[in-house]
This record gives C-alpha cells, structure tokens and sequence, in this order.
C-alpha cells in the first residue's frame, strides 16, 4: 500500500479530526501548533509560513511531509494495528479555510503501490480533507 492507515493520536496534543471519506480506513489526526497567521512578511525565512504564495493566495505552496514512520500498537488477542504516520505541514491551510475554501489540505490513499494512473480504475482510495490547522498527522 502507498499510504494506507493516518490515524496516530499525537502525544501530549488534543486531535484536531479530519472528514475521511471512501473505500480504506484512514484517518487524520491535525494539530493546533503552527497556524500561520496575519501576513507572510510577518515572518522571515526558514519559517514555513514566510513568503509569498501564488495570485495573492497565501497556501498557494507545497506542503511538506516526513518519511513517515509505523506506529505499532496492540490490538488484543494477540493481534496488532500498525499505522503509517506522516507528518504533514502545509503552511496557510487554515488561513485558507476562510479565505480560500477550495485551496485547503485534500489527502488521497490508494491501496496499490504507487499513484495509479489518471484513468486506472481496479484501486480502492479515500480522500481526506483537513481544515482545522496547518499541522496534520
């Protein structure tokens, strides 16, 4: 599977939920702690948040993501849940959820190894969508 399970609670940190919706149980976890906020001449360089984005659109940027790692955690009679966790920033997202609601985070999960191709139709995949922070797991 490409990406197939996001639903890792951060330590220490209230989740912020995303809508998942399709064929394979995914999940998304946000986190509250780097909302950029006001302008981006606000901040300087190497902060995500500095810069400009595109036409005027602050999120109008790459988000950026981590090799991911698998969380183990025990399941009960001797079985046990593995979950991919991914570390994803995407600076701006909730600056965009009022701004420029068509701009905001959208993650799609396949079940194959790779991207298939734009008219392959023999995969399951969910899309989530995420607006509650620029932090998401």
């Amino acid at each position: 599977m490409l990406l197939a399970w996001l639903s890792a609670r951060p330590a220490a940190a209230q989740c912020i939920p995303g809508l998942c919706t399709g064929d394979l149980t995914a999940g998304q976890c946000g986190t509250n702690d780097t909302v950029c906020t006001g302008s981006p001449n606000n901040y300087t360089p190497p902060s995500p948040c500095a810069g400009n984005g595109c036409n005027f659109v602050n999120n109008c940027r790459l988000p950026t993501v981590d090799n991911g790692s698998i969380e183990v955690l025990p399941g009960g009679n001797g079985t046990f849940i593995a979950r991919l966790k991914m570390d994803v920033l995407v600076p701006w997202n909730k600056w965009a959820q009022t701004q420029n609601p068509n701009g905001t985070l959208d993650m799609h999960w396949f079940n194959t190894a790779s991207v298939p191709s734009q008219c392959a139709t023999n995969f399951s995949t969910t899309i989530c969508e995420y607006l509650g922070s620029d932090h998401t797991q």
